[in-house]
């Protein structure tokens, strides 16, 4: 299967929390629209939150024997929360 997706994910790759190797990635295509919710703010629209898209894709890495979401933490200020639209 071939796929474009904004994470590489090799096979030496360990869990930035734990250091396990059971690293699985999720990879998904949103055509129309998702929604998106932090702190009781909702917004329908395409994907837009850091770490976990990128365009129309959802696209993450989660640890299977943590739970830890894999990239670079902690997230800006997104606009959802108040930031200003760049």
């Amino acid at each position: 299967m071939s796929t474009s997706t904004s994470i590489s994910l090799s096979s030496t790759q360990t869990c930035s929390k734990c250091n396990s190797i059971r690293i699985a990635l999720v990879v998904g295509r949103v055509k129309d629209q998702c929604f998106q919710a932090i702190r009781g703010k909702w917004y329908e629209g395409y994907p837009s939150l850091d770490n976990i898209s990128a365009g129309d894709n959802l696209d993450f890495a989660f640890c299977l024997d943590c739970g830890q979401i894999q990239g670079r933490f902690p997230v800006s200020l997104t606009w959802l929360e108040g930031a200003e639209e760049e």
